[in-house]
């Protein structure tokens, strides 16, 4: 049976990987702005309506879907360029808190919308729920109420995870970039991760999102990803959004699948250190995705022989390169966290000139100053750790 590391840092040092339970109604929240979040959740009302009226009416149906879809998508972006963690509950102080709420409201929409993805019959339905699971994922995946649990019931049930794997294993957009954002919050749950690495699908995420990064033919010219949005619709997505999305999502699913000991031969042999130090380089222009990122380092660093490959490429000198700080702060915190874990590995940054012990304190310092109380608390722990180094790192 597969088996994660016994140090597993993304589920020990993240913040909420937990979905917090809280005493208060969602439907009753006081949110600033009340104007514009009454607008909002008015807006996405009346999509539900417009499902729900006729589920199985394809065009309809779909459209209403896809506009709702980039609702989420929108204010789960305002949200993430404030916060990032993914899974906080911090959306409480923003609009999508209240549109989280309407769909409480609307207790039988994700049962409808969930057997539309899994139905065959209408492609662009189904692709249509797809997104909009996705996009509401981060949320409901978060709520403190029953409808949590139904996602995440629904996201889980056995039927479902068949499926998922059968899209991606298919390799067709726009359908494996769905299925992969779904994945990413069903790994939450062990069992899922579990069957996924038994079933060997963790080097075909590897090997596909070097081919997204590295814009390899095989991937980047095939059907579905020079696909143009007809310009009547303006909620469709280009094929080359779609494979900035998978990108993002493929990440998120390798920084659960990372922790595991089977991973580390798969992730050595598939070149994952490249693809991490190119997304988190000194080009990297999206700091979500430089956070994402360095969460599925974080998971490769649990690995002793990873994090001495991650020395010996000079790695330690590109997180403290790193454009998106204080941003990134908690997992880059985490990271640090990682190596401090090895005695090997901490003899070998010792003797390491380029950067020096004393400049890698510095940095924890700089992290252990920001506002962030996770990236703070994985300063400290790095500290509790180093002090045993003294001489190299004082």
């Amino acid at each position: 049976t597969s088996s994660r590391l016994q140090f597993n840092p993304p589920t020990l040092n993240f913040g909420n990987l937990t979905p917090p339970y809280h005493t208060f109604s969602i439907c009753n929240m006081d949110i600033s702005s009340e104007a514009q979040v009454e607008t909002d959740s008015d807006r996405l009302q009346v999509l539900l309506d417009k499902y729900l009226h006729d589920p199985d009416d394809g065009g309809p149906a779909a459209d209403a879907l896809l506009e709702a879809a980039t609702m989420f998508e929108q204010e789960e972006m305002r949200f993430r360029q404030k916060n990032a963690d993914a899974f906080s509950s911090d959306r409480k102080h923003f609009p999508i808190w209240e549109m989280l709420a309407t769909l409480v409201r609307n207790e039988h929409f994700l049962g409808h919308v969930f057997s539309a993805f899994m139905q065959r019959r209408d492609a662009v339905l189904q692709a249509a729920a797809g997104r909009f699971l996705v996009s509401a994922g981060p949320g409901l995946s978060v709520l403190p109420t029953l409808q949590q649990s139904l996602f995440m019931e629904l996201l889980t049930q056995d039927t479902m995870e068949e499926k998922l794997f059968e899209m991606i294993n298919s390799g067709s957009l726009p359908m494996v970039a769905w299925a992969e954002g779904l994945l990413a919050y069903a790994l939450l749950d062990d069992h899922c991760a579990d069957e996924l690495v038994r079933r060997g699908l963790v080097p075909n995420f590897l090997r596909r999102l070097r081919g997204i990064v590295f814009e390899d033919a095989s991937i980047c010219e095939a059907p579905g990803a020079k696909s143009v949005p007809a310009q009547e619709s303006g909620y469709e997505l280009s094929g080359k959004a779609l494979l900035q999305r998978e990108k993002s999502f493929l990440v998120q699913c390798l920084g659960t699948l990372m922790s595991y000991k089977e991973s580390l031969g798969l992730a050595l042999q598939e070149g994952a250190l490249d693809v991490v130090l190119t997304l988190v380089g000194a080009g990297a222009e999206d700091a979500v995705l430089c956070h994402e990122t360095l969460r599925m380092l974080a998971s490769l660093l649990s690995h002793r022989k990873f994090s001495l490959v991650f020395i010996e490429s000079g790695g330690l000198r590109c997180l403290l390169g790193l454009r998106h700080l204080p941003y990134c702060g908690s997992s880059v915190g985490l990271c640090l966290l990682s190596l401090a874990h090895f005695t090997g590995v901490m003899h070998k940054i010792c003797r390491t000139a380029d950067p020096s012990p004393k400049e890698l304190t510095a940095f924890a310092l700089r992290i252990l100053d920001y506002s962030d109380e996770v990236a703070s608390c994985n300063a400290l722990q790095f500290f509790s750790k180093v002090l045993a180094y003294e001489q190299a790192f004082l």
